[in-house]
């Protein structure tokens, strides 16, 4: 897990892809609440799995989430369901484009077709009730300011929004998919995870396709029976060297707290 390393940034980093999820599903619903409403979540009621693997089809999938529901204790407290419903399955698949101010010039190489359409229609035909594409764009780290890294996701990231859409191939508008571009600028004095600005460039929201099926639920139905119960309302789990779930927030606190 790319949470392990909090002295790279996203740019350099050999797990580039897996570090910017973790970042954007802590960081979104304070920086870009709308993203959940786009795909039919509360920001702030919600659990998510990191990279599950199904048997049966086979396939890995980058993020799934789905909601939480609540009940009151004997004492009258509300807690979350545990394990929750899995009626209602959101399936992400994540892109990250590492890109520098030189990638920018004209002389600069063409990225190779990513297989994200293949993905999404993968996903689709899964059975999930919402499939959607997340692209993040790791910008060069600025050396001066935190206003030099918005500057560098706003035009890097512009730079790049047009190739983050053709990754998707030219018939993902009409595909039954949601779609979100984000843009990450850094400072290189700060470690990855206190970036310097998360810029939104591109929301399109994720169509409700129909019910989840049976045989996907079944499946997370057995992942969830094996995570701990959430200590917060919105909870994200990623699975760890034994083979079973943990919290991420359980990395992120002695991160933090050495910051």
């Amino acid at each position: 897990m790319g949470t392990s390393d909090n002295k790279q940034h996203l740019l350099h980093s050999p797990d580039r892809e897996g570090l910017a999820v973790e970042q954007m599903l802590r960081m979104l619903p304070q920086v870009c609440p709308a993203w959940y409403d786009s795909i039919g979540l509360d920001a702030d009621r919600h659990w998510a799995l990191l990279r599950p693997t199904f048997r049966e089809p086979e396939a890995e999938i980058d993020v799934i989430l789905g909601r939480i529901a609540s009940l009151a204790d004997s004492s009258g407290a509300m807690k979350p369901v545990w394990p929750p419903s899995t009626d209602y399955l959101v399936a992400i698949e994540a892109k990250c484009l590492p890109r520098s101010w030189d990638d920018t010039k004209p002389w600069a190489s063409v990225s190779a077709k990513s297989n994200l359409t293949q993905q999404l229609k993968r996903d689709i035909e899964l059975g999930f009730c919402r499939v959607g594409a997340m692209h993040v764009i790791a910008t060069t780290p600025d050396t001066g300011s935190f206003g030099g890294a918005m500057d560098a996701a706003s035009r890097i990231g512009t730079h790049f929004l047009l190739e983050a859409e053709r990754q998707a191939d030219e018939d993902i508008e009409d595909l039954a998919v949601g779609h979100c571009v984000l843009s990450i600028g850094e400072v290189s004095w700060k470690p990855w995870h206190q970036s310097g600005a998360v810029l939104l460039l591109k929301l399109k929201t994720a169509p409700e396709i129909g019910f989840a099926a049976p045989t996907i639920r079944g499946q997370v139905d057995s992942f969830l029976s094996k995570t701990p119960r959430p200590r917060y309302w919105r909870s994200i789990y990623f699975r760890d060297r034994n083979g079973g779930w943990g919290q991420l927030d359980d990395l992120f606190a002695p991160l933090c707290s050495q910051s």
